[in-house]
């Protein structure tokens, strides 16, 4: 997603995010807002360090906010506003994007229930940041759906929780296949 390799503004010890796939701009965003608030780089330099690491299309629309107007205290400010215009997908687009990606999402065979379960609560979470919510039980049941269980451990799981509610789900899951991080769908060992 997003790396921080070899792009060390000099002025600080924390590097600054870099943007490696447009495709992931507001995720960039934020880790650039986050950036903001353990850089030891000065306000009025802070735009400028970010500009320095920016590629492409990226940095050819940075490069349409003049220097001074970068050079600011809120430089960071302008250039994210001069990104987003570019980058960042309409409310509908990315309330889209999230419900998508949620309703596509299925553990492949092969992959543990556990390291599902953490990329499944990521895209989960992006969902619910776009104002979008299910009823709880919809919410546990779809993760429960969307972790491909083989038949027999369908039935367990659904003997386990006592309300079926999106944090019992996801803690009977991860409780059930604890010890099964290498186990498949058909509950054979990889």
């Amino acid at each position: 997603m997003v790396k921080t390799k070899n792009k060390t503004c000099k002025a600080s010890n924390t590097p600054v995010p870099i943007l490696e796939n447009e495709g992931c701009y507001d995720t960039w965003k934020g880790d650039i807002q986050r950036w903001e608030h353990v850089t030891n780089v000065i306000p009025s330099k802070r735009a400028m360090c970010i500009y320095f690491t920016l590629t492409g299309r990226a940095r050819a629309a940075a490069y349409q906010v003049s220097i001074p107007n970068l050079m600011k205290a809120d430089g960071v400010k302008t250039l994210l506003q001069k990104l987003d215009s570019i980058f960042l997908p309409d409310k509908d687009r990315r309330q889209y994007n999230a419900y998508h990606n949620m309703h596509k999402m299925m553990r492949e065979p092969g992959n543990s229930v556990h390291d599902f379960i953490c990329e499944y609560e990521f895209a989960y979470f992006r969902f619910q940041q776009e104002d979008m919510t299910w009823p709880d039980t919809v919410a546990a049941l779809n993760l429960m759906s969307a972790c491909r269980l083989s038949e027999d451990d369908l039935k367990i799981v659904l003997s386990a929780p006592k309300e079926m509610t999106y944090d019992n789900m996801k803690a009977t899951l991860l409780r059930i296949f604890s010890n099964d991080k290498n186990k498949d769908s058909t509950g054979k060992k990889d």
